[in-house]
């Protein structure tokens, strides 16, 4: 991983505004449910998020993908955002949103080999939106000849520098990429581009690793025993109590003691350790 870019963790994916992670996985159902996962919890931290599937079809993309209040209508030159009312009308998004309580979580299937073009169509809605992060999952599926893909390497290139939007790409190249060099018959430039590759394999296990534990208390009547008896051994420490350790930023009288006569030396000094030691663990 780059060190000189400040980076966050997502679900152990690595991410950077202005930059491009590349996630790497074998299988397409694996892609597609981390991908969903992912963006709903980018989403989540009120970053605008906009999902791209270009791996398998729009209708099984969208079973998984998280609900969203937004929609996309193909325009004369544009691919237009619209949300949902509650009274069920649908209102296009004209003017940029800057509450990120309102961040947007926008899903778009280009199944046509032809993302580069996509994203041109979609530029007033990535700026409207306020767009954070785009994922794109499936990149061996979206641009269908060299001249597109090259295209696209471009125009991310130039979404990243003017909007400063995070973007990371799931490929299921089973080359062995290193970021900052060309993947030759694999993801090429992509990978020079790449602030950090990774495989799911790795960051699956880093999320079950670092996994909360349940709470011990799952009921206020537990939570008050609890408590109570928090409470009760607090008092009791407190009856037990004389006086106070000798404890100074040096440690307690032992430790300071120790400190003294453990100290690397001739063998005058390696017999002081041990009748000093003795001493002390006998006083203890």
């Amino acid at each position: 991983m780059n060190t000189h870019v400040e980076t966050s963790f997502v679900n152990n994916i690595p991410l950077a505004h202005g930059e491009i992670t590349v996630a790497m996985a074998d299988n397409a159902e694996d892609i597609m449910q981390h991908s969903c996962k992912l963006a709903a919890s980018i989403n989540a931290y009120g970053i605008a998020t906009l999902l791209i599937n270009c791996g398998v079809s729009d209708q099984r993309f969208r079973r998984c993908a998280p609900k969203t209040d937004v929609k996309l209508y193909n325009g004369k030159q544009s691919i237009d955002a619209y949300q949902e009312q509650p009274d069920g009308r649908q209102t296009m998004i004209q003017q940029r949103i800057l509450d990120h309580q309102d961040a947007k979580l926008i899903v778009h299937s280009s199944i046509r080999g032809n993302l580069v073009d996509d994203l041109e169509y979609l530029l007033r809605v990535i700026a409207n939106c306020n767009i954070g992060a785009i994922i794109i999952s499936g990149w061996e599926w979206a641009s269908s000849s060299w001249r597109r893909k090259e295209r696209l390497l471009y125009l991310l290139r130039e979404l990243i520098e003017k909007e400063n939007i995070a973007v990371v790409v799931y490929s299921q190249s089973k080359t062995k990429p290193v970021a900052g060099e060309v993947d030759r018959g694999g993801i090429g430039k992509l990978a020079m581009l790449a602030v950090d590759i990774i495989r799911l394999e790795t960051s699956n296990t880093l999320e079950a690793e670092s996994q909360r534990p349940q709470p011990l208390i799952s009921s206020i009547a537990e939570n008050t025993a609890a408590e109570e008896s928090a409470q009760l051994l607090i008092s009791k420490i407190n009856d037990l109590q004389g006086a106070k350790p000798a404890i100074t930023s040096g440690g307690t009288r032992h430790e300071q003691r120790l400190k003294k006569y453990l100290k690397p030396g001739t063998e005058k000094a390696e017999k002081r350790n041990e009748s000093g030691a003795d001493e002390i663990m006998a006083e203890a």
